[in-house]
C-alpha cells in the first residue's frame, strides 16, 4: 500500500469512528461525544507556535517582575493580587475582564524572601540565652544596630559589656526595680569594691534592618528581657509590633509594583497609560 493509500485509509478509519456521534455547538460551548476507549488529545507542540500564551513565571526581583507584567499586560484583562500571608504577588495577565470570560493561566508570581538579618533575630525571639550565648549572638549581629541619633540607641559594644556586668555581679544582687518613667531595670548591688552601687539596663535597643530580603530598610525596636535564675543572668529579647512591621514592608512591596506595573515607571512598557487593578486577597 502506498503512502497516500495509508493516509486516505486512516482518514477514513477516523470518520468512521466519530459517525453517528452527537456534536453540540454553542456560540460558547461545544461538546463532543468520544466512543469509549478513546480520547481527544491536543496536539500544541506540533505546532509552530501556541494558539494562546499561558503558563506561569516566577521572579524574587520586584523589578524583573514589573518588566515582565508591563511587558505582556493587556489592558481591562490584566489584574494583580497580593497575597501577604503567602509572601506572593501575583499577575494575572489574561483575567476575566468586562467583555466576558478569559482563561486566567497566563500568570506571574513575585515570591518574597524574608531577609537574613530578619530571619536571624526571629530564629531567636523569646529564647533564654546565658550571657556567652547572648554577648556572642549580640556580637555576630552587631552591623544590624542602630546606633547614635534623638534617641541616643545603645550600641551592640556597650549591649555587650552591660551583660558582663549582670553577670559578673550576679551573685550580689540586692534587688531590682524598674524605672516607670524609662522602662529601663536597674539593679542595685553591693560589694567591697564597690560597695553599695547599682547599673541601669536598657528597656529596648534597636536594629536598622531589611524585613524581605532586597526591600527596603526598616527601624525595628527590640525588646530586652532579663532574668536571674539561681544566681546566673540570662538574656533574651522580643521584637515590638511584628505583624506590624512584616504589613509595613508588605504594603512597601506593593506601593513599588502599583507603581512599576500600573503607572508604568519600571521596565519598558509599550503600552503606556493602561491601569492595572491591584487587589489585596489569598490566592
Amino acid at each position: 500500500m502506498s503512502e497516500k493509500n495509508e493516509i486516505e485509509s486512516a482518514i477514513e478509519a477516523g470518520k468512521e469512528l466519530v459517525k453517528g456521534k452527537l456534536v453540540l455547538e454553542s456560540d460558547t460551548h461545544s461538546y463532543h461525544v468520544i466512543p469509549k476507549g478513546y480520547e481527544i488529545t491536543a496536539i500544541d507542540h506540533k505546532k509552530t507556535v501556541p494558539e494562546r500564551k499561558k503558563g506561569c513565571r516566577t521572579f524574587v526581583s520586584a523589578k524583573s517582575f514589573c518588566s515582565y507584567a508591563n511587558k505582556h499586560k493587556v489592558v481591562d484583562e490584566t489584574i494583580i493580587i497580593a497575597d501577604e500571608s503567602r509572601d506572593i504577588v501575583r499577575a494575572i495577565i489574561n483575567d476575566h475582564h468586562r467583555g466576558g470570560p478569559e482563561w486566567g493561566d497566563f500568570q506571574a508570581d513575585l515570591k518574597l524572601e524574608k531577609s537574613r538579618q530578619w530571619k536571624e533575630w526571629t530564629s531567636h525571639e523569646d529564647k533564654l540565652m546565658g550571657q556567652e550565648e547572648f554577648s556572642q549572638f549580640i556580637e555576630d549581629n552587631r552591623p544590624d544596630f542602630m546606633c547614635g541619633g534623638e534617641d541616643e540607641n545603645i550600641s551592640a559594644v556597650a549591649l555587650t559589656q552591660l551583660i558582663l556586668d549582670l553577670e559578673y555581679s550576679a551573685n550580689e544582687i540586692l534587688q531590682s526595680k524598674i524605672n516607670t518613667q524609662t522602662g529601663e531595670r536597674v539593679y542595685s548591688y553591693s560589694n567591697e569594691q564597690d560597695g553599695n552601687a547599682s547599673f541601669k539596663m536598657p528597656k529596648t535597643f534597636t536594629l536598622a534592618a531589611p524585613i524581605f530580603k532586597n526591600g527596603d530598610i526598616f527601624q525595628v525596636t527590640v525588646n530586652l528581657r532579663t532574668r536571674m535564675e539561681n544566681g546566673s543572668a540570662r538574656f533574651g529579647f522580643r521584637i515590638d509590633q511584628k505583624d506590624e512591621l512584616i504589613e509595613k514592608a508588605f504594603d512597601g512591596v506593593c506601593d513599588r509594583i502599583t507603581e512599576g506595573v500600573v503607572d508604568d515607571k519600571v521596565g519598558g512598557n509599550p503600552y503606556p497609560g493602561t491601569e492595572i487593578e491591584v487587589f489585596r486577597g489569598c490566592l
